[in-house]
């Protein structure tokens, strides 16, 4: 089984960009958001040949606190880009639904996509095919005080894809509140620098 984890065939439209330096990119591992922030981890991975993959997201406070993770499995995609974009629309709709949209905290989202984040930063040219997500995605936008899409590479976004991995291994959808799923726990653990594991 081939799965693609990352932009997949169309890496030609990032040569579009005109400033890279624009991509925000945090390197060392996982970072909490600052102060009064919500951070969205989200991933994606996509099997070529079936156009099937799943999405799992991790949404945490400023505390490192998991408040929600969540993803959904056996869904029909284009493409790699197309599955990251379903999963970042599906992490904001469940924020929403939630009622984490009507606090005054500001929302970073973070993919492992770089034109994935790029689109949705209207940073280079938007692929026609991946238009429906990125304008709903900048629609359920108008719902937060603010939102900044971010690029992180695929290291600093583990706790979304072992989501994905779970998810993949399960073929359903699941959600979890606060402290998130026993699998998953260890590297929640990891990521807020607390030593305690299971």
């Amino acid at each position: 089984m081939d799965v693609e984890h990352g932009d997949g065939a169309r890496r030609g439209r990032q040569e579009m960009v005109v400033d890279a330096s624009q991509v925000e990119v945090s390197a060392k591992g996982w970072r909490k958001p600052e102060f009064g922030r919500l951070k969205l981890n989200t991933d994606a991975a996509w099997q070529k040949e079936t156009k099937v993959g799943g999405v799992g997201w991790v949404f945490r406070d400023f505390a490192r606190i998991p408040k929600m993770v969540g993803g959904n499995g056996g869904e029909y995609f284009l493409s790699s880009n197309m599955a990251k974009a379903a999963t970042i629309k599906q992490g904001l709709e469940m924020c929403v639904l939630r009622g984490f949209h009507a606090s005054e905290e500001a929302l970073e989202v973070e993919s492992n996509s770089k034109g994935l984040v790029q689109m949705l930063n209207k940073e280079i040219q938007i692929d026609v095919l991946m238009e429906v997500y990125l304008v709903d995605i900048w629609n359920m936008m108008q719902s937060f005080q603010s939102v900044k899409f971010i690029f992180t590479p695929q290291q600093c976004n583990r706790a979304a894809q072992m989501v994905v991995a779970y998810i993949l291994k399960h073929g359903e959808s699941f959600g979890w509140d606060d402290l998130g799923p026993e699998f998953l726990f260890n590297v929640l653990a990891e990521d807020a620098n607390v030593s305690i594991h299971i």
